[in-house]
């Protein structure tokens, strides 16, 4: 029997990243950056090693590596058109959570309604200015005797 016979496929996999650390401590290079417009998403090396998308400062969900075996297989998803992890050119990916795009959308066509309803050249009308009556307690009294919105009842 062979030695790796003997092991678990997850002691495998841990020799797998052990190995492939090792060989990249040595053959590191500048850090490269990937989006992928999909929140709380993760991508699964061929190493068995997981890649996480986390959000930076700007709400974008980043990647950032410097081992360039991760760097070779995510420019190969990329030039391979996947949908859903591109490099990071400093844009926000669009947004392709439906909720937020109904959001989005509620809230552009909102502002857009104030912005019109704001315009200066809108006309309001004419309309009379008069003067306003306070209306104290003593007024509300004689309205309310005059009123017939409610009958009386004979007891």
């Amino acid at each position: 029997m062979s030695d790796n016979q003997n092991k678990s496929y997850a002691e495998i996999q841990q020799a797998n990243i052990k190995a492939e650390r090792a060989a990249n401590r040595v053959a590191a290079v500048a850090p490269v950056t990937y989006v992928c417009n999909v929140q709380s998403a993760g991508y699964a090396f061929k190493t068995g090693k997981r890649a996480q998308f986390i959000p930076n400062v700007d709400g974008i969900n980043c990647y950032t590596t410097n081992i360039p075996s991760e760097i070779a297989e995510l420019d190969e998803e990329v030039a391979n058109g996947h949908t859903n992890i591109t490099h990071y050119t400093g844009e926000v990916a669009p947004l392709i959570e439906p909720l937020e795009v109904l959001r989005s959308r509620f809230f552009a066509e909102f502002e857009a309604k104030q912005a019109e309803a704001l315009k200066v050249t809108n006309d309001a009308g004419n309309s009379p200015q008069i003067k306003l009556n306070v209306a104290g307690s003593d007024k509300f009294a004689k309205l309310g005797a005059a009123s017939n919105s409610v009958e009386a009842v004979a007891v």
